[in-house]
C-alpha cells in the first residue's frame, strides 16, 4: 500500500491513489501533527492542544483523542500504522510519504547543485 500525505496547502492523504476521508478538521489536524513527526512519538497533551486549537475541550479529551486515533487508523489501514507508547502516538511512515519532506529534500538537492555549479564557475572550470 502506498500512502501519500499532503501538508502543503490543505491537509490531505491518498492511499493507493485514492483520497482518504479524514472526516473533518480535527482528524486532519491529528494527521498533520503526526505526519510532521514521522516515526516519532508526539505527546497526547501536544496532540490535544493541536486538535482542539484553543477551543472548548470535551469532558474526557484523552478518550476523545483515542477515538480520533482509532478512526485515523481505520482510514489509513496498514499503510501508516499509529503506535501508542508512554503517553505518545507515532505515525510509522517514511518521511518521503509527506510532501513537505519531499519538497525540503528537493530544495536541499537544488541548493547543493547550485553551490557546486557556482564553485565550478568561480574556479573557471
Amino acid at each position: 500500500m502506498s500512502l501519500k500525505i499532503r501538508l502543503l496547502g490543505a491537509v490531505d492523504a491518498e492511499l493507493d491513489g485514492l483520497r482518504v476521508d479524514l472526516r473533518g478538521p480535527r482528524q486532519s489536524r491529528l494527521l498533520a501533527l503526526l505526519a510532521l513527526h514521522p516515526g516519532e512519538g508526539v505527546s497526547t497533551n501536544m496532540i490535544i492542544d493541536a486538535i482542539w486549537d484553543g477551543g472548548e475541550l470535551p469532558a474526557e479529551p484523552r478518550e476523545a483523542l483515542h477515538t480520533y486515533v482509532s478512526r485515523l487508523r481505520r482510514s489509513l489501514g496498514d499503510a501508516g500504522s499509529i503506535e501508542a507508547a508512554g503517553g505518545t502516538y507515532a505515525l510509522t511512515i517514511e518521511p518521503d510519504a509527506v510532501d513537505l519532506f519531499r519538497f525540503e529534500s528537493a530544495v536541499a538537492a537544488a541548493l547543493q547543485t547550485e553551490g557546486s555549479d557556482r564553485a565550478r564557475i568561480l574556479d573557471g572550470a
